[in-house]
């Protein structure tokens, strides 16, 4: 293999993002015990600088069969957190807010989100056509 694959894989692992999706019940967080907001974790592909596709159940923020109301849902869209360069827990990276909840089917277990603002892991210059 050319070195070029190495690089080009380094480059499709930076449009990888790390999501951290609230639980809400009624619009309001849900909590432990200990009162400590709920946290799921995901996975998400950046699409182009400004949205990201995740799997539905990533943003549906729930254990078993129990599902949000569709407010719910949308809010805890909202209030992910999506983190690129992410490595490790302790890795800072970009943190950047989604702002909502723009496309999502059940079925098909898909969730696009739109960005608060464009991401820049990508570097300067880049636009989603170079994705």
């Amino acid at each position: 293999m050319p070195f070029s694959f190495l690089l080009a894989g380094n480059r499709a692992g930076r449009l990888v993002a790390h999501l951290k999706v609230p639980e809400l019940k009624n619009g309001h967080a849900r909590t432990t015990d200990s009162g400590v907001p709920l946290l799921h974790r995901g996975t998400g592909w950046l699409l182009t600088p400004e949205w990201v596709i995740t799997n539905h159940h990533v943003v549906t923020a729930r254990e078993g069969a129990e599902q949000p109301t569709d407010s719910d849902l949308r809010l805890q869209a909202e209030g992910t957190k999506v983190r690129f360069d992410f490595d490790s827990d302790g890795a800072e990276g970009e943190v950047v807010n989604s702002a909502a909840l723009e496309a999502w089917n059940s079925k098909l277990d898909y969730a696009v989100l739109r960005l608060a603002k464009p991401t820049e892991c990508l570097g300067s210059g880049a636009s989603g056509r170079d994705l």
